[in-house]
């Protein structure tokens, strides 16, 4: 049966090509024509006529010459795929690990990948896609592309990928309002969600669209913003057994009063502090341009009391102003201009300072339960 399957493979390799050909040879005659029609100083109004036509035809024929090259790609992939599939399985995943070893420092197949499957570049996936063929795996590469190398080889592949460990597997990126489709969706249509596949890296999750900067747009969309966190904690409380794994949630905003920060890490706390129980490494990024905020927050931070959170706040203050020595520094890194007063430039830095502070006392408070009335033994995780 693997027999007859490779032989019709074959066959529509060589059709496939044989059609490719053809074509190329068609696009040759064209433009050598259009060439032909287009010398001499003046042309005659026929012999405009005659190559528009051969530009028209040309055009139709790019067309059919893409469509061309993707069935002889599909055939050319299942026809690999037949002859990998007559292989036992404990040689096919020596084959398919040359996608994922590379000698360090070099990009491997699966760092493309989680680009590829970042939540930037899956507008093209559809949710109710029924299967191939479809179009929704065209962003894909062929080895993951089930239109390319049917269920079985790509399934296979994908698997594979989980059992080699190389340091370019840092971590994937996931907005928190996809974070479902992310879960559970079949976007190879081979039943592997991207948590399956990337289960082994780290997950950064990204919550800096739920900010908001201003009290009335708030206020109109307050209970959806809410609805949709509390639906992102419910699925991160699903996460078992994340032992050693990275887990970053992102903040990242550019609004000056971020009106709903507090709120917001309240709700997420339940989730940032199973996943710790889980095993996981956790980390809270929290960056505001506008406010010259940078702020990584790791592992043991677990551990401050109130006072080691004031010792780290003015000691990042201390370390900023060691960078800003020179006032022409400050200007440039407040972005005032040159003939800035000294009584404005401290207005300007006071301002950020409050700014700062806020949101420095909402991250110990709301997302670390640390209050100035805690005792300096008590353990946010507790």
């Amino acid at each position: 049966m693997q027999t007859q399957r490779l032989s019709m493979s074959e066959d529509d390799t060589e059709m496939a090509l044989d059609c490719l050909n053809r074509l190329l040879k068609e696009r040759q005659v064209l433009r050598d024509k259009r060439a032909n029609l287009q010398t001499g100083k003046s042309l005659s109004q026929r012999t405009r006529a005659q190559r528009n036509r051969v530009s028209l035809e040309l055009i139709v024929l790019e067309g059919a010459l893409s469509d061309a090259c993707t069935a002889y790609a599909k055939a050319s992939c299942r026809k690999l795929s037949s002859q990998l599939l007559r292989l036992p399985r404990e040689l096919r995943d020596p084959i398919y690990a040359h996608l994922w070893k590379k000698p360090q420092g070099e990009r491997t197949e699966l760092s493309d990948l989680v680009e590829i499957l970042s939540p930037r570049d899956m507008q093209g996936w559809k949710s109710d896609c029924s299967g191939p063929p479809c179009s929704c795996t065209d962003h894909l590469p062929h080895y993951a592309d089930v239109n390319f190398m049917g269920r079985q080889v790509v399934f296979e592949v994908l698997e594979s990928c989980n059992q080699y460990e190389n340091e370019s597997r840092d971590s994937c990126y996931v907005r928190a309002t996809e974070l479902e489709q992310f879960m559970y969706a079949d976007a190879f249509h081979v039943g592997v969600t991207r948590t399956d596949l990337f289960r082994g890296m780290g997950l950064t999750i990204e919550f800096g669209n739920l900010v908001y900067g201003d009290e009335e747009s708030y206020a109109s969309e307050k209970r959806m913003v809410e609805e949709k966190l509390h639906a992102v904690v419910n699925l991160l409380m699903e996460f078992q057994d994340q032992y050693d794994r990275n887990i970053i949630f992102d903040i990242e905003h550019e609004h000056d009063t971020p009106v709903n920060l507090s709120q917001m890490l309240e709700i997420i706390r339940p989730a940032f502090l199973h996943l710790r129980d889980a095993g996981a490494n956790m980390w809270l990024d929290y960056a505001n341009p506008s406010s010259k905020i940078e702020w990584d927050f790791d592992e043991s931070t677990f551990g401050w009391d109130v006072e080691e959170w004031e010792d780290e706040r003015i000691d990042l203050g201390m370390r900023e102003l060691r960078l800003l020595d020179h006032p022409d520094d400050r200007l440039d890194y407040y972005g005032l201009p040159e003939h800035t007063t000294e009584e404005e430039f401290f207005a300007v830095q006071g301002e950020l300072q409050t700014r700062r502070e806020l949101a420095w006392t909402a991250i110990m408070q709301d997302l670390y339960s640390v209050h100035e009335t805690d005792s300096s033994d008590a353990d946010p995780s507790t």
